[in-house]
C-alpha cells in the first residue's frame, strides 16, 4: 500500500529498489515435500499425531490378506533354538501382544517372548502332572499366571518372576480341564463333572462381594439372614455377650462355628481367606470340558451334550442349551453369542438370549476341539489337524467358510547367515495356500431364530432335570441342504490325509494380525497376516480383536 507523497512505504523500507522487490508469482507459500512413504505419526502443533489415513490404509491391506489367506508361518521356538521348546505336546496356550505362555504335558509351563520366538526364562515346574490349562494376565496390578493340572491341581505364580504364589492340591477330584478367571473370581471345570468358583482375595463380611448364597458354605439355602452384614438383615434381637449375660444362659449366635436359625444348624459366616471355594455347580452328568466366564454369568460345556449358562453370584443354571449330538469340547462366549465345537465334528452358534441355534459350520473331519470368535471371525481347530476360517458376511448376514490351514507346516529353509529368505517364506506360504485349497471348503447352515415359547421352556425344562435324556432330534433337512451335506462329504472322501493324528490341535487364539495353536507337536505353529509387509506390522500394534 502507498502512503503520503513525499513519505516511504512499508514496501520501500523493505526492498528499497523495484529490482529487489519479489514478483506476485514469487511470493505464493509452497509446501513441504510430502514424506515418500505415508507413516504412522504425522507432525502436530508441538508434538506428533497418529497418522489416521496410515491406519486405516494397513488396516484395509490387513483385512485383505485375511480374504486372500496372505500370511506368513511360523513357529515357536525360534528353529535356531528348537532346545528350548517343550519336551511332549502342548496342550494350552494363550499371548499377548508381548508374551506367550504355554502348558504342555512334560508338566511345565513356558513363558515366550513373540518378537524373538524365545523362551524368556527357566521353565515353570511344580505340577505333577500334564498342564492342561491356564490363563495369565501380566499387567502390573495382576502379574499372575494360574494353571491346572491332570494332578487335579491349580497352581498360582508370579507372571514376572515365576515365584510360585499359591497350590490348590485337589481343587477337584479329578482332571482339571480348564479354567478362567477376573480380578474377583477363579473358574475351574473337571472331569469330576463339577465347576467351582474361588475367590481371588480375602472377602470379609462386610464385602459387597461375599459369597452370602453359597450352598457350599451355608447349605441348601445359602447364609441365613441373621448376620448383621447380610443384605437382607433385618434386626429383631439385640446380641450379647454370653459373659455379660447375668446367668441367663444366654448365646451369642456368631460366638461358634455354627448357628440355628429357624431350627436348622449353619455354618456362621466368616472372613474367607483367598482361593476359597466358595460355590459348586452341580449339573452336567459327564466331564466339564469348557468353560467361559463373563461378568457374573458362565457358561459350561460338557460331554453330556449340553451347555449350561450359570449365575455366578447364585450358583444357579439359567439357562440349558441343546443341539449337539455328541460330547461338546470348546466353548467361546461374548456376553451375547455362545459359539461352541463338538465330537460331531460341528461348531454352532447360539443366541444367548433366545437360547436358538442360529448357525451350524460343517468342514472338519473330527472333534473340534478349540474355537475362539469375534463378531466377524470364527477360528476353529480339531484333530483332524487343521485350523478353519469362518467370516460373518455382513451384506447377507451368514457365516461362510474361509480359508483351511494346515497345522502341519515343514521347518522353513534359511540363507547362510541364519535367517528365512523372505521369497522362501512367502513361496512357504503359497504352497500351504494351495494345499489347503484342496481339503474340503466346509459348509454353513443358517437357521431360522424363533423366540422361546412355552413349548421350547418346557423341554429346557425337563432336560435341566432329566439331563440323561439325549437331545431331540433336529428337524429334517431339505433336499437342497442334503444334497449339498452329500457334496461336501465327496469332497472330504476325495481331500488329502492330513497326517495320521501326529498334529492334533488341542488350543488357538487369534487376533487382528495373528492365529497361534498348539498341537501334539512340541512346537507352537502361526500364521502372521500382516505378510512382512512393514506398514502393517507398525499399524497393527493398535488393531484389537480380529
Amino acid at each position: 500500500m502507498g502512503g503520503m507523497p513525499g513519505m516511504m512505504s512499508d514496501d520501500d523500507e523493505m526492498y528499497p529498489t523495484p529490482q529487489q522487490r519479489p514478483s506476485a508469482v514469487t511470493t505464493g507459500y509452497t509446501d513441504p515435500p510430502l514424506a515418500i512413504q505415508p507413516t504412522l505419526t504425522t507432525p502436530g502443533h508441538g508434538y506428533p499425531r497418529l497418522n489416521w489415513a496410515f491406519l486405516f490404509k494397513n488396516r484395509r491391506r490387513l483385512e485383505e490378506n485375511w480374504l486372500h489367506n496372505r500370511c506368513t508361518p511360523f513357529q515357536i521356538p525360534h528353529p535356531h533354538y528348537s532346545h528350548e521348546g517343550h519336551r511332549e505336546c502342548i496342550y494350552t496356550i494363550q499371548y499377548s501382544p508381548k508374551w506367550l505362555c504355554s502348558g504342555s504335558r512334560d508338566r511345565t509351563i513356558r513363558i515366550w517372548n513373540i518378537k524373538t520366538r524365545r523362551l524368556r526364562s527357566e521353565p515353570l515346574v511344580g505340577h505333577d502332572g500334564s498342564v492342561l490349562c491356564l490363563q495369565f494376565d501380566e499387567s502390573p496390578d495382576q502379574d499372575v499366571i494360574i494353571s491346572g493340572s491332570s494332578d487335579a491341581s491349580v497352581i498360582v505364580w508370579r507372571f514376572s518372576t515365576g515365584e510360585k504364589l499359591q497350590t490348590i492340591p485337589k481343587a477337584h477330584d479329578e482332571s482339571v480341564l480348564n479354567l478362567r478367571f477376573s480380578k474377583k473370581w477363579l473358574v475351574t471345570c473337571s472331569k469330576d463333572k463339577l465347576i467351582k468358583i474361588w475367590n481371588r482375595q480375602p472377602l470379609e463380611t462386610s464385602d459387597v462381594d461375599y459369597p452370602w448364597h453359597s450352598k457350599l458354605l451355608f447349605g441348601p439355602q445359602g447364609a441365613p439372614p441373621n448376620h448383621p452384614h447380610h443384605p437382607q438383615y433385618q434386626p429383631t434381637w439385640s446380641i450379647q455377650d454370653p459373659a455379660a449375660s447375668a446367668g441367663l444362659g444366654l448365646q451369642n449366635p456368631f460366638g461358634s462355628a455354627y448357628s440355628t436359625f429357624r431350627g436348622k444348624s449353619t455354618a456362621v459366616p466368616k472372613a474367607l481367606a483367598a482361593y476359597t471355594a466358595v460355590q459348586t455347580l452341580k449339573g452336567h452328568v459327564a466331564a466339564v470340558n469348557a468353560i467361559q466366564l463373563h461378568g457374573d454369568e458362565i457358561v459350561s460345556a460338557s460331554g453330556d451334550r449340553v451347555i449350561k449358562l450359570w449365575n455366578l453370584k447364585t450358583g444357579a443354571c439359567e439357562k440349558t442349551f441343546l443341539g449337539h449330538q455328541k460330547g461338546i469340547a470348546c466353548i467361546q462366549f461374548d456376553g451375547k453369542t455362545i459359539v461352541s465345537g463338538s465330537s460331531d465334528q460341528t461348531i454352532r452358534v447360539f443366541d444367548r438370549d433366545t437360547q436358538a441355534e442360529t448357525a451350524t459350520l460343517r468342514g472338519h473331519g473330527s472333534l473340534v476341539r478349540t474355537v475362539q470368535a469375534t463378531k466377524n471371525k470364527i477360528v476353529s481347530g480339531s484333530y483332524d489337524e487343521t485350523v478353519r476360517i469362518w467370516r460373518f458376511n455382513e451384506d447377507t448376514e451368514n457365516w461362510e467358510p474361509g480359508a483351511v490351514l494346515q497345522q502341519a507346516i515343514t521347518p522353513l529353509p534359511t540363507n547362510p547367515n541364519g535367517n528365512a529368505n523372505h521369497a522362501q517364506l512367502q513361496m512357504a506360504a503359497l504352497q500351504q495356500f494351495q494345499a489347503n485349497a484342496a481339503v474340503n471348503p466346509g459348509a454353513v447352515q443358517m437357521h431360522q431364530v424363533q423366540l422361546a415359547g412355552p413349548g421350547l421352556a418346557g423341554a429346557i425344562a425337563a432336560a435341566q432335570l432329566l439331563p440323561n435324556n439325549p437331545p431331540p432330534p433336529p428337524p429334517p433337512v431339505p433336499q437342497q441342504q442334503q444334497a449339498a451335506a452329500a457334496a461336501v462329504a465327496a469332497a472330504a472322501t476325495n481331500a488329502p490325509a492330513t497326517g495320521g493324528g501326529a498334529h492334533r490341535v488341542f488350543k488357538l487364539q487369534f487376533d487382528a494380525r495373528w492365529i497361534i495353536c498348539c498341537s501334539q507337536d512340541t512346537r507352537i505353529v502361526g500364521w502372521d497376516y500382516a505378510a512382512d509387509d512393514e506398514g502393517v506390522i507398525e499399524a497393527s500394534r493398535f488393531f484389537l480383536g480380529g
